[in-house]
């Protein structure tokens, strides 16, 4: 299991998430207290995409929102949307070049880097049984 120092942003990040996160976990109840604890509107959508990418995020002025590949397994899915949650938490610069390219890019970028520990130390410690995805409340 990944640990961070506690001073670390990722640390903090990582304390936040589970601070929100629900038990059981229910990823529409996790996102809403997301929503409420930003004041922002938070949407996942599944998407065909490229091999090379399995998920992007992109903000509007009140929405962000989390483009995920459509053939990702549970685990996966909550790996990808919680790997662009932390880009957000941790103040990274989206851009429209970037999406998780697992694999390809081999998280060389330092962004990438961090919001892949996050999301992986985050969803290592999640009870995920594939009945808690219900997505229809995000979008």
């Amino acid at each position: 299991m990944t640990r961070f120092s506690r001073s670390t942003p990722q640390a903090k990040v990582l304390a936040l998430l589970n601070a929100l996160t629900p038990r059981p976990w229910n990823l529409t109840i996790f996102l809403q207290r997301l929503s409420a604890h930003l004041n922002r509107r938070m949407m996942v959508k599944m998407s065909d995409m490229p091999p090379e990418m399995t998920g992007v995020w992109m903000a509007t002025a009140t929405t962000d929102y989390i483009f995920v590949t459509s053939n990702a397994d549970c685990t996966r899915l909550v790996t990808i949307v919680v790997h662009e949650i932390a880009h957000i938490l941790l103040g990274h610069r989206q851009s429209t070049e970037r999406g998780s390219r697992i694999g390809q890019l081999g998280f060389a970028a330092v962004p990438e880097q961090e919001a892949e520990l996050v999301a992986t130390a985050f969803v290592s410690r999640l009870d995920l049984d594939g009945r808690a995805l219900d997505t229809s409340a995000t979008g």
